[in-house]
């Protein structure tokens, strides 16, 4: 249940942060006046965790509110900041901020009341109505930013007052064409590889970069989209106003600076006649870092006499970064879904100061140079949709500090390179391939147990994949492991039958099931063994049904299922708990309620 997550995974450890807190930061500073702001934000949190105990629903708009106090209780150890003072003020206002939205004061007579909390500098309102017979109060979120953002008057200030690390964020997006739609998965590796987010006290740097998000968000400087009506923030995107004074400050505060060949003004604002690669110097803690921004070249040739300036590149974003499914370039009269480049040659003026590297939906690339293992830095490595991609290099094994690896929807891949498994940092796994009887020792499914910190997992199942008794079995030792996606690409059962005897791990959040090929539902797909399942998504393939068992999940997606077949009555009898179901293309489902947008909340 949703209050039981809020309450459990995130108020209980944050009380417990604060008492380290608190004695961290006495232990050195004995303030009498900095141990009542300690004492009343624990009072205040208790407050606010009764209420919960007591009242569903809009506890997810919360837990980014959350995520942002814990933000600023993690500065206090982390050297971020030499005034804690101000930093235990800034998480008094969000907790006071919290708490008048939840019990708020004209709980006692029915009044408009609106509250307002100052964020380093930045200004949050929230309004909400109390009437007689309703006492309901509406919930600032994400989705009600506009009514707030159309009163606020924003300037220069506004940005360069907000704190350091919201400042530099929200500076990556001047990089950005004007009305572009930017994914969040894309800023946050961007802010990862910049070293403006990082993991932090059981929180991963992804989930702190979520946090961020929302923040700027929030303050109505960027405007979030949603997929498919989803409450979950997919993209965003800068008001045109917000754009220019966003360059504006990022130039002022010297985050962007253009050499001569980027031709600042033409570049930055506009396009060449064959596309814009951009390349600029940011300095974030009196460290330079130079990035390459591919912003809509299609075709990629980087000369040798430019290896020079590649080798001092910390980002190189040269692949597809524009959502394509809705924005289609055309080009020549047809349409162009893809970056060409003419080889990998440019692999040579790589060097180790290169943390990011993004070659997503670059086309013509079918194997990557050797060279690749000469850089040691590198921490995401982006190969999506590279779909001539046939292989990739046993050399690929020595990128020891990488943590996110993407080769999803790279269909030629046969099976992955011995030795992944020495990869001991990584924590996102998408689009591994088991490979087939013409592998070349490949990389096992079994050899990841040794990814102590792999966190996300996608598998493909080819057609031609070889699989080993016991393979699927190990999953269970994957202790990490919250996400994982199953792809099958088969449709006969007869060499897929060990994958019936998968064993789930013991704290998997997400399950991704996809083409599954056959009717029966396999024995691991039960309550019993995903006791920490909160999120089940089934798209595609012959499953027919989920048999009686009853499921504890908070959202349950089912898509493209010819054959599924369930009543209404029934999936709430096996869901009996407030659940958000997602469901389209699914023609047995019976008796279920009408949606516009095929989303229903129980």
């Amino acid at each position: 249940m949703l209050k039981v997550s809020i309450i459990e995974d995130v108020l209980i450890p944050l009380l417990k942060q604060l008492e380290t807190a608190k004695d961290h930061v006495l232990k050195e500073n004995n303030d009498f006046g900095m141990k009542n702001m300690f004492e009343k934000i624990v009072r205040d949190i208790h407050d606010i965790k009764d209420v919960l105990l007591e009242r569903r629903g809009a506890e997810r708009d919360l837990m980014y509110d959350f995520g942002a106090v814990a933000r600023h209780v993690d500065n206090m150890f982390d050297g971020v900041t030499n005034h804690p003072k101000t930093e235990l003020q800034n998480i008094e206002q969000y907790i006071t901020f919290i708490k008048e939205i939840l019990i708020p004061q004209s709980e006692l007579s029915p009044v408009i009341a609106t509250s307002s909390v100052e964020t380093s500098g930045s200004s949050r309102h929230s309004t909400f109505e109390v009437g007689e017979a309703s006492n309901t109060a509406h919930l600032y979120s994400a989705k009600n930013y506009a009514q707030q953002s159309t009163a606020m008057t924003f300037s220069e200030e506004t940005i360069s007052m907000l704190d350091p690390q919201l400042r530099h964020c929200m500076f990556c997006l001047a990089v950005f064409p004007e009305n572009s739609v930017v994914k969040k998965r894309l800023l946050i590796y961007w802010w990862i590889s910049l070293g403006l987010v990082e993991s932090t006290h059981g929180r991963t740097a992804e989930e702190n970069g979520e946090i961020i998000l929302m923040e700027l968000i929030n303050t109505g400087l960027v405007i979030p989209i949603y997929r498919e009506h989803n409450r979950v923030v997919d993209r965003c995107r800068l008001q045109s106003q917000i754009r220019e004074l966003t360059i504006s400050a990022a130039e002022e505060n010297q985050f962007l600076s253009m050499n001569p060949e980027g031709h600042a003004g033409s570049t930055f604002r506009g396009n060449q006649e064959d596309g814009t690669l951009l390349v600029f110097s940011t300095t974030i803690a009196q460290n330079e870092v130079w990035t390459l921004f591919n912003i809509d070249r299609k075709y990629l040739k980087f000369e040798e006499s430019s290896y020079p300036r590649l080798r001092n590149m910390a980002v190189m974003q040269i692949g597809r970064w524009r959502c394509l499914e809705r924005h289609h370039i055309e080009v020549e009269n047809k349409l162009r879904h893809h970056i060409e480049a003419e080889n990998t040659e440019f692999f040579k003026g790589l060097g180790t100061e290169l943390k990011y590297l993004s070659l997503q939906g670059i086309s013509r690339i079918t194997q990557l140079p050797d060279s690749i293992g000469n850089l040691t830095n590198l921490i995401i490595l982006d190969l999506r949709a590279c779909h001539n991609l046939e292989e990739l290099p046993v050399k690929l094994t020595l990128l020891k500090k990488l943590t996110h690896l993407d080769v999803s929807k790279c269909y030629l891949l046969d099976h992955m390179p011995k030795g992944l498994s020495s990869l001991t940092n990584l924590q996102v796994l998408k689009g591994f391939v088991i490979g087939n009887t013409r592998s070349k020792d490949p990389c096992r499914l079994g050899d990841l147990s040794r990814l102590m910190k792999l966190r996300k997992l996608s598998i493909n199942i080819g057609r031609e994949s070889m699989i080993t008794e016991g393979d699927f079995d190990k999953l269970k030792e994957f202790t990490a492991l919250r996400s994982l996606t199953i792809t099958w690409g088969v449709h006969d059962t007869e060499h897929d039958s060990l994958t019936l005897q998968l064993s789930t791990p013991e704290k998997l959040e997400k399950l991704d099931i996809r083409c599954f090929p056959r009717a029966e539902p396999p024995t691991w797909l039960n309550p019993m063994a995903l006791g920490s399942l909160k999120r089940l998504y089934i798209r595609g393939g012959k499953l027919s049904h989920l048999g009686d068992n009853i499921w504890d999940v908070k959202v349950l997606r089912l898509k493209f299922l010819k054959d599924f077949s369930i009543e209404w009555s029934q999936l709430l009898r096996i869901f009996p708990r407030r659940l958000r179901l997602e469901y389209s293309n699914c023609p047995k489902l019976t008796s279920f309620p009408r949606t516009d947008d095929g989303i229903w909340v129980t």
